[in-house]
């Protein structure tokens, strides 16, 4: 998502590393601005939920001049701050949770999948508090459908059937049907074109093992070193 925004706005432009923070940050404020739940053409319904509310707390940016801040003035953004957590918080259980469980209702049972990331109910906890699971191992009952699960969380591993599960969004099976590129083989890329392969040249002999070392060695800076026959007539 992020890639299609850039490629409309930027096209084949080079910017600088400080344009390329703007332009990130504005196509980060777009993407966060979507909205999670339905959108009503009723002007009167309340606004639909997205995940800037989540990560940001106040809307504005900027910084207030510091001689029009009291110690009053604090404290009611303080209360309104709270009052604001508290009501999405409230409209996160009720709205988005709420429409989860009806997702998992018309979702399969047979789309759970091992890896998948769940919601575990349980009627004695609110569905806020519902802890979130991975699924490590699927059991299948007598009809060859999955009955139950085993679940792995930060308190442990538990056997819970698929009745009290919901699903997210998003499961394993979506996100690793990415395509991914191949992988080349970065000597193969380094041959030029029209280049002789491995199979086009020559062999090359064995090199006998009982050639004498120092025929063969080489300065400092690369050359071949030849003995001298000068000094072979010294000795």
């Amino acid at each position: 998502m992020l890639k299609s925004i850039l490629r409309k706005v930027l096209g084949k432009a080079s910017l600088q590393f400080e344009e390329l923070c703007t332009v990130l940050c504005d196509a980060e404020g777009i993407i966060n601005s979507r909205p999670l739940t339905y959108l009503s053409e009723d002007n009167e319904d309340l606004v639909a939920l997205t995940p800037a509310m989540f990560l940001q707390d106040v809307k504005e940016i900027g910084v207030p001049d510091i001689d029009q801040i009291d110690a009053k003035r604090m404290n009611k953004r303080f209360f309104y701050r709270q009052k604001l957590c508290q009501d999405l918080r409230k409209r996160f259980r009720i709205e988005y949770l709420g429409h989860l469980r009806e997702f998992s209702k018309i979702c399969n049972e047979s789309k759970i999948k091992e890896g998948d990331i769940v919601l575990i109910g349980d009627s004695n906890v609110k569905r806020i508090n519902w802890p979130l699971g991975r699924v490590i191992k699927l059991y299948l009952g007598k009809d060859k459908k999955v009955r139950q699960v085993e679940i792995q969380t930060k308190s442990g591993s538990f056997l819970r059937p698929i009745q009290r599960l919901f699903p997210l969004e998003i499961s394993q099976s979506e996100k690793s049907a990415v395509p991914r590129p191949p992988k080349s083989d970065p000597l193969s890329t380094m041959i030029p074109d029209g280049a002789p392969t491995s199979s086009d040249s020559p062999a090359v002999p064995d090199v006998n093992p009982n050639v004498n070392v120092c025929s063969r060695r080489r300065s400092r800076y690369g050359r071949l070193l030849k003995p001298s026959a000068l000094l072979d007539s010294f000795i």
